[in-house]
């Protein structure tokens, strides 16, 4: 033999549906990251862990802005290793209920960020893994702060006016019973 090859053996294989499906799914990471990012609510993830505690996996840049605190702060710490004891033991109840109602719970609270209490209305969602269990929360949030401001300022007017109303129908009875109406 002079060293030189002889034969070649060789094999194709086409990857066009592997490379489809890889850029299928890049496609849909860049469209749920630009969701994620450009939404204009607070959304926050938060895993759960197998003896049942909470950490948090991320959160969008609206939640960064609305709360004050920056991600690096958050991911990978508990409740109670990156937020203030009252705030802490608030969150943790609320996601304990999300486990509990195996369920998407809503609710509003106060909550204090950039030193002012603030009002929220909060979605969670709870995430399975493949056997089942509840591992990771979703939560979306608004700041309605505003909203409960301008609401409480709308009952109390409702209660001027009754009161007013009631004031004047006495002052209207009396009136009449003196006959001089």
């Amino acid at each position: 033999s002079d060293g030189k090859p002889r034969r070649m053996i060789g094999t194709n294989v086409d990857i066009t549906e592997r490379k489809n499906t890889e850029a299928a799914l890049v496609a849909k990471d860049e469209f749920l990251e630009s969701v994620y990012s450009g939404i204009n609510l607070s959304v926050f993830v938060v895993d759960v862990t197998e003896n049942g505690g909470f950490r948090y996996a991320g959160l969008n840049p609206k939640h960064e802005t609305l709360t004050g605190i920056p991600s690096h702060r958050l991911e990978g710490r508990s409740p109670e290793d990156a937020l203030p004891a009252d705030a802490a033991d608030q969150v943790r109840e609320r996601y304990g209920q999300c486990l509990t109602a195996n369920g998407p719970i809503n609710y509003e609270e106060w909550l204090k960020f950039k030193d002012r209490q603030s009002c929220w209305e909060t979605t969670l969602h709870p995430l399975r893994n493949e056997q089942g269990r509840i591992n990771r929360i979703i939560g979306t949030s608004q700041e309605i702060t505003e909203r409960k401001k301008a609401e409480a300022i709308i009952r109390q007017n409702e209660v001027n006016l009754r009161q007013m109303m009631d004031a004047m129908q006495e002052t209207l009875s009396v009136i009449a019973l003196d006959g001089t109406f």
